[in-house]
């Protein structure tokens, strides 16, 4: 959707705020594909799976650039995102076809929301403050701190949460 959406950009600012939505959009996708291959393909060609997604991912960002290139210089910048839905459009359609399995997972357990909102906040006071200095200057000492805190409550939370965003408990007793 935000591929189609930027294609049709009135602005530079509209252009970033898409491909803003974009990234984060293809980061939900790339870690749902994860959990649905781990949940519908059978646990003997599950490594091969993974490994096929993950090679897929690569091989496009390794030669992604030169046919992007080329379609830039030779179409326009839009076509590389009209490509792109079309992309989406055929694996959306082959998924379709090809999931046939629920891959919805454990229904009892519950998304934990306080740890998901605690560990965006630390991750976006660490990143910017590291990164974005120059943008908030003074703030950034502050940031920083706010984040390695984040990190620490959030490690604690998660410990005590029946159905974590990261399973700590797991972690620490798997050495």
């Amino acid at each position: 959707l935000t591929s189609t959406i930027i294609v049709f950009s009135p602005s530079i600012q509209f252009f970033l705020g898409m491909r803003l939505l974009q990234g984060m959009s293809t980061a939900f996708i790339t870690t749902a594909s994860f959990a649905i291959l781990s949940s519908v393909v059978p646990p003997k060609y599950r490594g091969k799976s993974m490994g096929l997604v993950i090679a897929s991912v690569y091989a496009g960002l390794s030669a992604g650039p030169a046919p992007g290139g080329f379609m830039v210089s030779h179409i326009n910048w839009q076509s590389l995102f009209i490509f792109s839905v079309v992309f989406a459009v055929i694996s959306l359609f082959l998924s379709v076809i090809g999931l046939k399995e629920e891959w919805w997972g454990n229904r009892s357990q519950k998304f934990d929301f306080a740890g998901s909102l605690l560990f965006i906040l630390t991750i976006f006071c660490l990143v910017v403050g590291i990164t974005g200095k120059e943008l908030v200057e003074s703030w950034s000492p502050l940031l920083i701190s706010l984040g390695v805190i984040g990190m620490f409550c959030f490690f604690m939370f998660e410990r005590r949460v029946s159905s974590p965003v990261l399973p700590v408990n797991f972690l620490l007793s798997n050495s």
